[in-house]
């Protein structure tokens, strides 16, 4: 008995160890559509917050897009003391993000409606990361601000 029964095993561990390793290979395969998955619920999560409007631009674009944010600062009147962009920061093999790090002069009315030019004009993807007031005697009624602004970039 013991020894059909150890015959039976042996076939069966022959008969279904091929079917053993398609089964680990199909878990990393798993495991690999899985984090693309996540990283497509991210994206679209992304796109949903921020607007299906806008886009991402293109690398290349992003000092067009510097200069046009820092024209829309002059034209609210605020006086932009340093504009200054770190390394891009990547974000999966979709997009990147560039920090725009900005030192600011400027009263409370001109913040917000240089805050809704970059919200409603532009068709690019950006968003404040940090937003800090500090008030200065030296220059009251305005406040010192530091600001660092996300801009999303496509990678490809």
């Amino acid at each position: 008995v013991f020894g059909a029964a150890f015959f039976f095993f042996t076939i069966a561990a022959f008969l279904f160890l091929p079917f053993i390793r398609q089964i680990k290979g199909k878990g990393v395969e798993y495991k690999s559509l899985s984090q693309q998955l996540d990283s497509g619920y991210k994206y679209l999560e992304f796109f949903q917050r921020n607007g299906a409007g806008k886009k991402l631009i293109a690398q290349a674009d992003t000092a067009s897009l510097i200069d046009t944010i820092a024209k829309e600062g002059r034209k609210y009147m605020l006086t932009l003391k340093t504009i200054s962009q770190k390394g891009s920061i990547a974000m999966g093999n979709t997009y990147a993000i560039l920090p725009l790090e900005m030192e600011i002069e400027a009263d409370f009315k001109q913040l917000g409606l240089f805050f809704h030019a970059l919200e409603a004009n532009s068709d690019a993807f950006v968003s404040v990361n940090k937003f800090t007031i500090l008030y200065d005697e030296k220059i009251t009624p305005k406040l010192s601000v530091s600001l660092t602004l996300h801009i999303y970039f496509s990678k490809g």
